[in-house]
């Protein structure tokens, strides 16, 4: 069950729902999501930037 709570920390769904259930946690305030916030901003920043440089890759030689 380890191995696939590693691998789900792979997508941005796992971050948002950890984000989302940390204040519910008992002694936990909003300072307990930083980590899952800055996770998420890092891969908002990082994917779209992968995907351009792949499009313009690909568009470029198909042309």
């Amino acid at each position: 069950m380890e191995l696939l709570t590693t691998i789900g920390y792979l997508f941005p769904h796992s971050w948002a729902m950890d984000a989302l259930l940390a204040p519910a946690r008992p002694g936990a305030n909003l300072s307990a999501v930083w980590l899952e916030v800055a996770v998420l901003a890092g891969m908002a920043v990082v994917v779209p930037g992968i995907t351009l440089t792949v499009f313009r890759r690909r568009a470029l030689t198909n042309v």
